[in-house]
């Protein structure tokens, strides 16, 4: 394995019910040195029927993940903070849905109904993440580290949905 960029501290928003989570909900922010990523992630989504309006370009997408047998769409939206910003959310001092983007904004309201937020959403975290790609460049490889000090590794290769299961039969066969 190489190092693929720089560490990664990742932080996720939810209550204390883990409500968002509940809901196939994730807001994450991934920080790295002074760059800072708000993503909210939606689980369960219908790719085909995902009207182009709810993923603008250069700030959403729309893509399938195999997690052990199970296959699912997933919404990813994408937001640059700057650093002072990305301290405010994790310290609490700003809300996190106010750092939202309008294409956030509009997927939460118009497509999953899930506006308001929680009002006690906070930082949940870090998770330390180092990322590595193979020497083939043909796998990621993320280890995370979480506040208790477990760690676990996702293997993540990006491939044609009509490809999935090929690829996912030589991972496993790799491993």
């Amino acid at each position: 394995l190489r190092s693929s960029g720089d560490p990664l501290e990742v932080w996720l928003f939810d209550d204390d019910a883990l409500s968002l989570y509940a809901r196939g909900l994730r807001l994450r922010l991934r920080m790295a040195g002074p760059r800072a990523q708000l993503t909210l992630k939606v689980a369960n989504q219908d790719c085909a029927q995902i009207k182009a309006e709810h993923l603008p370009r250069g700030e959403g997408k729309c893509e399938y993940d195999l997690h052990g047998d199970q296959v699912a769409g997933a919404v990813s939206l994408e937001t640059v903070l700057d650093a002072g910003r990305a301290r405010r959310l994790v310290e609490g001092r700003e809300p996190s849905g106010q750092a939202l983007s309008a294409a956030q904004n509009r997927y939460l309201r118009e497509v999953v109904h899930a506006w308001p937020l929680p009002p006690d959403l906070r930082a949940l975290g870090p998770v330390e993440v180092l990322r590595y790609r193979t020497a083939d460049k043909r796998y990621d490889v993320d280890v995370s580290r979480l506040p208790g000090g477990e760690r676990y590794a996702e293997i993540a290769r990006k491939v044609p949905r009509a490809d999935a299961d090929r690829a996912h039969g030589a991972l496993l066969a790799a491993v």
